[in-house]
């Protein structure tokens, strides 16, 4: 799998941003980590100023961890294989100096510049990435139509990594026709549209008619009903009714549970303590008694002895 071997973590990102790099590192063979442990291998970071940051830098000579751009993911992901590292590395990653561009062959990557590249964007410029798509890929989705939701928050490398994973596996990406500057007013009302055109709908909430993980279904390459899968569907827009309220009862009678078994027990705790406190006390005391009846039968015995020697030089 694209990610086998990868322990990875990272540094100030968005909520968005950590939940896709997770689950598309855990789901495609690696495995993630929330703090900066040992074992960590990758550290994603987009800037310098992030203290994981600076000790990840500072014992890379000794740990040989990896501290990348998001970008590597994203790219990695896009064409289906791990691409090198070098371009996206810190401290001075290629991929974020303005005008660079990602262009990939089979066998090597080259960054170089390129004409209307955005600063910190990758972009692959090589036929290389569409001829893998269909090619090497298993076709899970089979020609099945897919829609992203805007609700997932993907950035715009993050779902174009999707996007052509998508393709790679057999799938058609609906896309959006909403611009950029209409999007926030108008985006529910044309997903709403969207959806008589669309096979699987892939959103944060409970909206639409499908609904399904990506990463799973790239790397397993199965595609399963998806009620058989209820523990993956998304949480309903604005929370499960009812929820925080039964979770704030049972919170509290679990406090009081505990305060009326603390003050059933702690008498009888302070009470056992109490009695092997004067235990151990009356123990001491005893052994003091028997040390001090001991030295005195003993000197008694020596004085003894020494009225029976002197009786004898008398004699």
């Amino acid at each position: 799998m694209v990610f086998s071997g990868i322990v990875a973590c990272a540094t100030d990102l968005s909520p968005s941003d950590l939940e896709v790099l997770s689950a598309g590192i855990t789901s495609l063979g690696g495995q993630w980590r929330m703090g900066l442990t040992r074992d960590v291998t990758h550290l994603f970071a987009l800037h310098e100023q992030s203290d994981k940051y600076q000790t990840a830098m500072h014992f890379a000579p000794h740990t040989h961890m990896s501290v990348l751009t998001p970008h590597w993911f994203d790219d990695s992901v896009r064409v289906g294989r791990r691409v090198p590292e070098g371009p996206y590395l810190w401290p001075d990653p290629k991929v974020l100096q303005p005008g660079m561009q990602v262009t990939m062959d089979e066998d090597d990557i080259e960054i170089g510049e390129g004409g209307g590249k955005k600063s910190g964007e990758t972009r692959l410029s090589s036929p290389m990435a569409t001829e893998e798509v269909g090619r090497d890929g298993v076709n899970v989705w089979a020609g099945r139509r897919l829609l992203l939701s805007r609700s997932l928050e993907l950035g715009q490398g993050h779902r174009e990594a999707v996007e052509a994973s998508i393709q790679r596996a057999g799938g058609i990406v609906v896309k959006s026709k909403v611009t950029h500057q209409h999007r926030r007013g108008s985006t529910r009302n044309e997903e709403a549209t969207l959806i008589d055109e669309c096979d699987v709908f892939v959103t944060r909430y409970r909206s639409g008619k499908a609904y399904f993980k990506m990463f799973h279904v790239d790397a397993s390459g199965t595609f399963n009903d998806l009620h058989d899968s209820l523990l993956w569907y998304p949480v309903p827009r604005g929370g499960i009714p009812g929820l925080i309220e039964c979770v704030r009862r049972k919170r509290s009678a679990a406090n009081k549970a505990t305060s009326k078994l603390r003050d059933e027990i702690m008498p009888d705790v302070v009470n056992f303590e109490k009695e092997r406190k004067n235990a151990k006390r009356r123990r001491s005391s005893d052994l003091n008694d028997s040390f001090i009846r001991l030295r005195d039968e003993e000197e008694v015995e020596e004085e003894r002895n020494d009225e029976i020697e002197v009786e004898d030089g008398h004699d």
